[in-house]
């Protein structure tokens, strides 16, 4: 069974990593005392270095990929109807102006859809410091994915919050306190990884990105995922049940108004 996340790792495992820390060290001497440098040595790794590359590392597949290209599209879909359906998201103005924020739900509603078919992921509930937002974190193995609507040309950045600094920030090496140091430890296969996704009717596009641990920059290549076109029996499902969620919650925020 894998540690979970918000559990700080063991003396002995913080000496296990030094000592791994220390024979990679000494590679690096290795390759210096033989004509390459460690700068240079250091610059090819990261030269190396993308998303795909270091999340197969970490243990997901093309397999696990294409599972995220298929559920992008569906979830915009799936929206699409249950938008097309009720008037109050279609044609009253406030409702309009929640779309956006429901394409995300929608991504991750057919996420856990996807995720209950197979056995590439499993969804997780997580919580901001207020604990009054609620977000879905996909699994596979140590690597965590969260999504993130960018808008419809998806040029929104990724808003920072404690909960997913904090997530991100999960491994607590002996390096933790730096910040443009790649999300991901290849080591232990753990990596935090954001679905940044944008379009309107349908997605535009969706890529997955591993965060520096200061939360504000990235220095690895996406990983462009390709976009599955939904099937219709698939979509006509998700929205089914995608519409009685948002009722639910519809009447749930009713009587908590009442109640206050």
């Amino acid at each position: 069974m894998h540690q979970p996340y918000d559990v700080l790792p063991s003396i002995a495992e913080l000496g296990r990593r030094k000592q791994q820390l220390t024979k990679v060290m000494d590679s690096l001497k290795i390759a210096d005392r033989t004509g390459v440098s460690q700068s240079s040595q250091s610059a090819r790794l990261c030269q190396l270095m993308n998303v795909e590359s270091v999340l197969k590392a970490c243990g997901m597949t093309d397999a696990h990929f294409a599972v995220l290209g298929e559920a992008v599209p569906l979830g915009y879909r799936a929206l699409q109807e249950v938008v097309k359906a009720t008037p109050m998201l279609a044609q009253f103005m406030p409702g309009m102006m929640t779309v956006g924020y429901l394409r995300n739900l929608a991504v991750q509603y057919a996420l856990a859809n996807k995720a209950a078919e197979g056995e590439f992921f499993f969804v997780d509930t997580g919580f901001n410091k207020a604990r009054n937002h609620a977000f879905a974190k996909l699994q596979a193995g140590n690597v965590v994915v969260t999504t993130h609507y960018a808008g419809a040309k998806g040029s929104r950045a990724v808003r920072k919050s404690l909960t997913r600094a904090a997530l991100a920030d999960r491994n607590g090496d002996l390096f933790s306190s730096d910040g443009q140091r790649v999300d991901a430890d290849e080591v232990t296969g753990h990596a935090y990884v954001q679905l940044k996704h944008g379009g309107l009717a349908a997605p535009v596009f969706a890529a997955l990105y591993i965060p520096n641990r200061d939360q504000r920059s990235i220095a690895l290549e996406p990983l462009i995922l390709e976009l599955a076109t939904p099937d219709n029996a698939k979509v006509e499902e998700v929205t089914d049940r995608l519409r009685d969620t948002i009722k639910r919650k519809g009447q749930e925020d009713q009587r908590d108004r009442h109640a206050s």
